[in-house]
C-alpha cells in the first residue's frame, strides 16, 4: 500500500459535551490556511477511534491526529500498537486536546 503524506484526522465531535466540533472549526481553518493535506473522519461511539485508526493504516495513513479527549486518544493509539501492518514507529501521532480536562 502507498504510504500517504495526507493526515488522518479522527474527531470525537462529542468531546468535551460537544465543545471539541467547536474547537475543529477554528482547527480546520487553520490546517487549510497552511494548505495542511487531511481527511475528516468522525466517531460515533466507543470503539470507533480504534477501528477508525486501524482502517487508516491498513489504507496507508502514516499521519494520524486525533481531535478529542484520553478516550480518543486512547482508543487510536490501541489500534497503533495492536496492528501488525506496519511498525509503530512509522506513524506519527498527534492530538489537539478537546476533552473534558483540556
Amino acid at each position: 500500500m502507498q504510504q500517504s503524506e495526507t493526515w488522518s484526522v479522527i474527531l470525537n465531535p462529542s468531546a468535551k459535551g460537544g465543545k471539541a466540533a467547536q474547537c475543529w472549526k477554528k482547527l480546520e481553518a487553520e490546517l487549510r490556511l497552511q494548505q495542511v493535506a487531511f481527511q475528516l473522519f468522525l466517531t460515533e461511539k466507543p470503539g470507533d477511534g480504534t477501528a477508525i485508526a486501524h482502517q487508516c493504516i491498513i489504507t496507508g495513513s502514516r499521519k494520524i491526529l486525533v481531535v478529542g479527549g484520553d478516550g480518543s486518544l486512547n482508543e487510536v493509539v490501541q489500534a497503533i500498537l495492536v496492528q501488525s501492518e506496519v511498525p509503530s514507529k512509522e506513524i506519527q501521532l498527534a492530538i489537539f486536546a478537546a476533552g473534558t480536562g483540556n
